[in-house]
């Protein structure tokens, strides 16, 4: 059949979003998306956007220092693929549970009481991951503590469009992974940070984007 073909375009019209339905059936955000917990094939990855996580994914992590405020599976994620890291983590029963994941073999990771941040003052952190309830606090602790060509992951920035706004105009670049997430039926944005003091453009519109 001619590519103008009437009936050959009716065909293709008809089966292209069925095609597709089956390829999204089959990738990381569909998986991810259905569970209540991040989990596949034993598998662990952050409770964050499913673009964001195959982003990491393609990171070598490998002995990268990492300053996690509130632990979970990312912590297991993180430290599967050697990293080292130091979780700030205020819930002594969701610790227990975090701690019942790790192997002997992966388990590399320090918690850190949040009274005693300076005892860990002399790390110079790769990545400092933002995932709790008090984030104006965090990321401007991770703004001053972050090594120059290190990166702040943080995490649901679609609920924080002023905070985002602000740090950009600090003279961070910022990008905004949006995608599925375990245990919501939402599209959620998690946003990297790089510091950028040569990049004096304020680009981002944070409140039109979303």
């Amino acid at each position: 059949m001619k590519k103008n073909n009437p009936i050959r375009q009716k065909l293709v019209r008809l089966i292209r979003p069925l095609s597709s339905l089956i390829f999204f059936l089959t990738t990381l955000d569909y998986k991810i998306s259905i569970r209540i917990k991040p989990k596949i094939n034993s598998m662990h990855y952050p409770y964050i956007s499913t673009s964001a996580v195959k982003w990491l994914m393609s990171l070598e992590l490998k002995d990268k220092n990492i300053l996690e405020f509130g632990s979970g599976y990312s912590s297991i994620f993180f430290c599967e693929r050697g990293a080292k890291v130091y979780a700030v983590e205020r819930d002594p029963e969701w610790k227990e549970r975090i701690n019942s994941h790790f192997s002997n073999s992966n388990k590399n990771i320090i918690y850190v009481d949040d009274d005693k941040l300076d005892e860990i003052s002399k790390v110079i952190f790769d990545i400092i991951f933002i995932d709790d309830n008090i984030r104006e606090q965090r990321l401007s602790y991770a703004i001053k503590n972050l090594k120059e060509e290190g990166m702040i992951i943080f995490d649901n920035s679609e609920r924080y469009p002023e905070l985002m706004n602000e740090t950009n105009k600090q003279g961070f670049l910022i990008f905004n992974f949006w995608g599925n997430c375990a245990d919501t039926h939402k599209q959620i944005c998690t946003s990297v940070m790089l510091k950028n003091k040569n990049f004096g453009q304020t680009f981002l519109e944070f409140d039109k984007f979303v």
